[in-house]
């Protein structure tokens, strides 16, 4: 009876023991899970990211209804850049561990340049949080470290072989979505163009519907319109991208003070307009020579070219003729041939 009994006990003991055991297994698989886990599949989940690199300012990046994004509750970011970072967000893997007499040097170098995302759902929930730090020394990888975990890791994504540490890193300008005109037409009522030095090829379309339109010239008068012309002109304002957004230009003022090639006003009412104003950077670089040309000639000079614009909202871009040009057409463009 008595040896029954120490069996009984010694067979608790063991059971006991093998619960312990395994629960604890169970819990570091977990944890190691979770350190491993940087990747969100399921990316519509996703609606905030904030992004901290060492001493700068967070750049904040919160998904709208619209599924566009906007930067720090003021800007729309811009979709290229959006894009590649989810790319990174949804598709991150483990490339490799590293070895451990390299962890201790991985952790210093990313507690000095790492760079803090922080993941957000739409209730404001954090989803996950890690640290982007330096890329290996190939180049062919980047490591990650987990919120309050200990071990990095190299991470990459399948579709380049490099670091994604770029994707993480821009300016408030290089997140800014860097569109110069961005307008729904069925909402655009007016459109005026103004020619400094060529005012008979001044023009101004009044959209009275989506296929009903009026343009009239520099006096006001109306122009004899082909509407054919007119409907594929007023679409070119759905999109025209800057190539850069200049605001720190040190020459920014002394530019804006120069009479303009062409200025452009648009919007809902006539009374409140967006306005562009546009300088060509071969007029600030050579002699002028094109005052007594033609528009179409003055055009095909600045093809290849570009012009600095000077906007009503406070922006300073960098634009390209062959992006904006299809806007800068004279009045006689819409008459009939």
């Amino acid at each position: 009876m008595k040896r029954l009994i120490i069996l009984l006990l010694l067979l608790i003991i063991l059971g006991a023991s093998y619960f312990f055991l395994d629960k604890s297994e169970d819990e570091q698989m977990t944890a190691l899970k979770s350190e491993r886990s940087f990747a969100i599949t399921d990316i519509d989940d996703l609606y905030k990211i904030i992004i901290t690199e060492r001493n700068k300012k967070s750049v904040i990046l919160a998904k709208q209804d619209d599924k566009s994004w906007l930067l720090n509750d003021q800007y729309l970011a811009r979709e290229n850049a959006i894009k590649n970072l989810l790319e990174v967000i949804k598709h991150v893997q483990i490339k490799y561990i590293p070895e451990n007499a390299a962890v201790e040097n991985i952790i210093n170098e990313i507690r000095t340049i790492g760079i803090q995302i922080d993941l957000y759902q739409k209730d404001n929930s954090l989803i996950k949080s890690y640290q982007v730090g330096g890329s290996t020394q190939d180049e062919r990888g980047t490591y990650f470290l987990m919120d309050n975990a200990k071990q990095p890791f190299v991470v990459q994504i399948p579709s380049i072989e490099g670091s994604v540490r770029g994707r993480f890193i821009h300016s408030v300008t290089d997140w800014r979505d860097r569109a110069v005109f961005k307008e729904e037409i069925a909402n655009l009522k007016y459109i005026n163009v103004d020619y400094t030095s060529q005012p008979k090829e001044s023009f101004k379309i009044h959209l009275l519907s989506e296929n009903k339109f009026e343009v009239f010239d520099f006096m006001g008068d109306r122009v004899n319109q082909d509407d054919n012309k007119v409907r594929a002109y007023v679409d070119g304002y759905e999109e025209v991208y800057a190539e850069y957004i200049d605001n720190n230009n040190p020459m920014r003022d002394s530019i804006s003070s120069l009479v303009p090639f062409a200025t452009i006003s648009f919007g809902q009412s006539n009374t409140s307009l967006k306005t562009i104003k546009l300088y060509p950077l071969s007029d600030l670089l050579y002699e002028k020579e094109t005052e007594e040309k033609e528009l179409d000639e003055v055009n095909a000079l600045k093809i290849e070219g570009r012009y600095f614009a000077d906007c009503s909202w406070g922006d300073f871009m960098l634009v390209q003729h062959r992006l904006i040009g299809k806007l800068l057409r004279g009045k006689s463009f819409f008459e009939p041939k």
